[in-house]
């Protein structure tokens, strides 16, 4: 998974970020899947997954990267570079 924010300030960029992170899922069978997907009703997140619950969490052995970055918006950087713009 890549995730980039960029701040652009009058055609210029301001400020940005790329991070990778890496996520390994669980084995899940098909009846793990189906209560998942009934549970949490995943149907407007990125990938078909939650990461930012509990649940989400728990379809993955394996994860690599800042909450920011697994979210797809690096907050606290952009918003210390729009702090620093004034």
């Amino acid at each position: 998974l890549h995730t980039a924010t960029v701040l652009m300030v009058n055609r210029t960029v301001a400020w940005q970020t790329v991070e990778r992170c890496t996520l390994q899922m669980r084995p899940l069978e098909g009846a793990a899947i189906e209560a998942y997907v009934q549970a949490e009703k995943p149907w407007n997140a990125c990938g078909g997954y939650k990461l930012e619950n509990g649940a989400g969490l728990g379809l993955f052995s394996r994860v690599v990267g800042s909450r920011d970055g697994l979210l797809g918006l690096h907050a606290d950087g952009l918003v210390a570079a729009l702090q620093g713009l004034g």
